[in-house]
């Protein structure tokens, strides 16, 4: 799926229920998707063993949905040392997150940092 949805900056459909469980290149999916913002929480990733500038440039892409996918994604049985482009938004469940760079040596990029209490309130 490497460069699927490049530039493609009017999409923004509900893609939860694709079976991506075998795929693992998932670079640049997602760049350039300006107006992305769905659920992805539901995709199992556990084959993945690649997802750099997967989020690179996806700016709708919000905090809710990144951390409903940090959360779900980090309960999988993942590849270990994985580079994965988030996307550049704020993060609020940090124990998920942790999980991916403390558990599996994932190297995340691209999401902001820890978010505030106001901005992690959906």
């Amino acid at each position: 799926m490497p460069s699927m949805f490049l530039n493609a900056t009017v999409f923004n459909r509900n893609i939860s229920t694709w079976d991506t469980s075998s795929l693992k290149f998932l670079f640049g999916a997602f760049n350039g998707a300006l107006a992305f913002n769905q659920d992805l929480s539901s995709w199992n990733v556990s084959s993945a063993a690649s997802l750099p500038d997967m989020f690179l440039g996806a700016t709708n892409f919000s905090a809710a949905n990144y951390d409903k996918l940090l959360a779900a994604w980090s309960q999988q049985n993942l590849q270990s040392n994985v580079s994965f482009g988030a996307p550049p938004t704020y993060y609020c469940n940090v124990t998920a997150r942790n999980v991916f760079v403390n558990t599996f040596g994932w190297t995340i990029s691209g999401d902001t940092g820890e978010g505030t209490a106001e901005q992690c309130t959906p």
